[in-house]
């Protein structure tokens, strides 16, 4: 969790090296709990993230390594603590973004673009991406993969 929060602040990505880890330990561990049955266990908790927020990936508001961290966490702890980590995360996204809107002075831009592209969508029901690079630089990014391992870390406490 730490490293891969730490490589999404560097490189705003997450290597799939990490998360490709984080499942097979959590398969393994799951066979080893509950016998053969810990595949399903696993494979329902991998899936309910990706379930869930699809839909944030296929708007570009959420990137896949973000969903797939997520995965790593329901396939090795289960689906209702990934849930109470989801919950948590995307509260703690919630306040770091409008800190990063205030600290860049750009709340009044965004909120703005996000009224124009939910007025685009629901007129030509084209999906164009939230967020692109190029355009909108990586100043006032979130790294999700904070905010789930502070969910994480409160889910556990």
């Amino acid at each position: 969790m730490i490293a891969a929060a730490v490589e999404d602040m560097q490189d705003c990505q997450i290597s799939n090296r990490i998360i490709l880890a984080g499942l097979l330990l959590g398969i393994f561990e799951k066979i080893r709990q509950n016998g053969y049955i810990g595949i399903v266990e696993f494979l329902f908790g991998i899936s309910v993230p990706i379930l869930f927020l699809w839909w944030l990936f296929r708007f570009k508001m959420l990137g896949a390594g973000d969903i797939k961290l997520l995965s790593v966490i329901g396939g090795i702890f289960g689906v209702p603590f990934v849930i109470r980590v989801m919950v948590a995360a995307f509260f703690l996204g919630a306040v770091m973004s409008v800190f990063q809107l205030l600290r860049h002075k750009s709340l009044g831009y965004r909120l703005h673009y996000l009224a124009e592209y939910v007025s685009y969508y629901f007129k030509t029901k084209e999906i164009k991406p939230y967020y692109v690079k190029e355009r909108d630089g990586t100043k006032p990014v979130v790294h999700f993969a904070a905010a789930v391992l502070g969910g994480f870390v409160l889910s556990v406490i």
